[in-house]
């Protein structure tokens, strides 16, 4: 299975049961916006007309949604009203990035996906979508019950479940806080847990820098902007890549590295550590926590 089409799959499977929850809305319209962009730019690579520089650009993967939509536009990849709903498309991912919450309704989602999954060629696509109104009104947010536990018991409350979920976000959070503020390894080494350091292991710790790096002195920070949705690490600085199985959630304490980069959309991004995972995270989701000495 190809990139788009993970990606066009990944954009159904979200919004089947995103209801109207903007969070999810939010997720599948990125994946949908995701497939069609790496359509368009694998077909634009088979298109001689390009010109150099654009052709650098594309190559590079910096060629902004603008030029790619209008070079879509001449090589006949996409009409003009669809063109404009790429350009649309774009602007929501800016303001997704930015923490502010998914502006499309269900309905104008499911007009993207039609159109993606219709010039990538997905066209059975379109009725697993067109299913969704019908299943996502009672299904959005439940979970799939145990299958050890009796029937009656199964059909818990989304009230129940969403407040479930957010006591277990936030005790994690502030288990992992408690742990990195009281130095939780020295913590578990004096009660016994676990081993003191060798000598060897001693030796064999990376030295301190030589030189100062140019970032600020940053050590922690907390996750902001998620507008109550759930949030993802991604494994490079850039929407379009995987993401980390651990969620983030508003108020939730992250270790930043000494790493940021900028994305093509002019996005910074910061390499954070959260819960043993490491990913990158835009800097806009990200609010100062604790600064170094």
């Amino acid at each position: 299975m190809s990139e788009i089409d993970q990606r066009l799959d990944r954009g159904v499977e979200i919004f089947r049961r995103a209801g109207d929850d903007s969070a999810l809305l939010g997720a599948a319209l990125l994946a949908f916006h995701s497939a069609l962009e790496h359509f368009i730019d694998a077909e634009l690579r088979d298109q001689p007309e390009i010109g150099a520089e654009e052709r650098r650009l594309l190559e590079a993967g910096r060629l902004g949604w603008p030029a790619r939509a209008r070079l879509a536009e001449q090589s006949g990849l996409l009409s003009r009203e669809q063109a404009g709903q790429a350009i649309e498309a774009t602007r929501a991912r800016i303001m997704i990035a930015r923490g502010d919450a998914c502006a499309w309704p269900a309905s104008a989602v499911e007009s993207y996906g039609h159109m993606v999954a219709t010039r990538c060629g997905r066209m059975e696509l379109i009725r697993w979508i067109d299913q969704r109104p019908e299943r996502a009104k009672k299904t959005a947010a439940s979970p799939i019950p145990p299958v050890w536990e009796p029937a009656e018991r199964r059909r818990l409350p989304i009230a129940r479940v969403a407040v479930t979920l957010l006591f277990l976000v936030t005790l994690a959070a502030v288990g992992w806080t408690l742990y990195t503020r009281l130095d939780g390894p020295r913590l578990l080494r004096s009660l016994g847990v676990l081993p003191a350091p060798t000598a060897v292991q001693l030796q064999t710790e990376p030295a301190a820098p030589s030189a100062p790096t140019p970032l600020p002195a940053t050590h922690t920070a907390r996750v902001t902007g998620l507008g109550g949705g759930p949030g993802w690490l991604h494994a490079t600085a850039s929407f379009d890549s995987p993401t980390r199985a651990i969620p983030l959630a508003d108020g939730m304490t992250v270790t930043l590295r000494d790493e940021q980069q900028t994305d093509s959309g002019g996005t910074r991004w910061r390499l954070v550590e959260v819960g043993g995972y490491e990913g990158w995270c835009p800097e806009n989701n990200l609010g100062v926590d604790k600064q170094g000495g």
